[in-house]
């Protein structure tokens, strides 16, 4: 599996740590299976929701749909960005994802667009502390 882009440790509560929200930024066009950011908390988290920002060109064809791997196992949450929009926002259901201190958070797109897979796909992913 390829990975590329941010690799980002926070700790939160630190000055880092502002409201417990990562951004990240898949460059260029979208592509399916390709891990394209890393978070580790040094806390026990929820995720909550994904806010999806594809303002270069959104998906046709079909949903993006994002994933996590949290410690190298993809969690079966979808969080879809629908075939032909630019925002969406998506809420973990059952009160977000937890996810235990020390865990690799890894966001990935399991299926792009057909027709355009989405391009410059921006997630801005929120998580609270437990």
């Amino acid at each position: 599996m390829t990975c590329f882009g941010p690799t980002a440790l926070f700790k939160l509560g630190s000055p880092v740590d502002k409201l417990n929200d990562r951004t990240s930024t898949f460059p260029g066009f979208a592509q399916a299976s390709v891990i394209f950011a890393r978070y580790v908390f040094d806390v026990n988290v929820l995720l909550k929701k994904v806010q999806f920002n594809a303002f270069a060109q959104p998906p046709v064809g079909q949903d993006l749909i994002l994933r996590f791997d949290i410690n190298s196992v993809e969690n079966v949450t979808d969080f879809t960005l629908g075939d032909g929009l630019s925002y969406a926002e998506a809420l973990a259901g059952g009160g977000g994802i937890s996810i235990p201190a020390g865990q690799t958070i890894e966001p990935k797109f399991t299926q792009v667009g057909t027709t355009q897979p989405g391009t410059e796909v921006t997630i801005f992913t929120s998580f609270e502390t437990t």
